[in-house]
């Protein structure tokens, strides 16, 4: 469920979702382009198997005005795929 709202400030506000493959990583795209830039991305494990053996930290890297990439990795440091949601602000 991805979407976005513009704010009467010129802020937008971006969600959505997505998996990482096998390696851990994934290139996203957001619902629109931010106009100037990104502000912000945090990204959030929806893993439903998340458990002290199989916790996973969800990163983001090279955020531009139309996307970013998601990194994903076990507790241990293992890349690996897992389900992840997140927000990103911006104007």
């Amino acid at each position: 469920n991805n979407g976005y709202q513009r704010l009467p400030s010129g802020l937008i506000l971006q969600w959505g979702a997505g998996t990482t493959d096998s390696g851990g990583t994934v290139a996203m795209t957001f619902p629109i382009a931010f106009p100037n830039s990104v502000r912000q991305v945090v990204a959030c494990d929806q893993s439903g198997a998340a458990t002290a053996n199989n916790a996973h930290i969800v990163s983001t890297m090279n955020r531009t005005a139309s996307g970013f990439t998601a990194i994903t990795c076990r507790y241990d440091g293992t890349l690996n795929s897992s389900a992840f949601s997140y927000q990103a602000i911006g104007n």
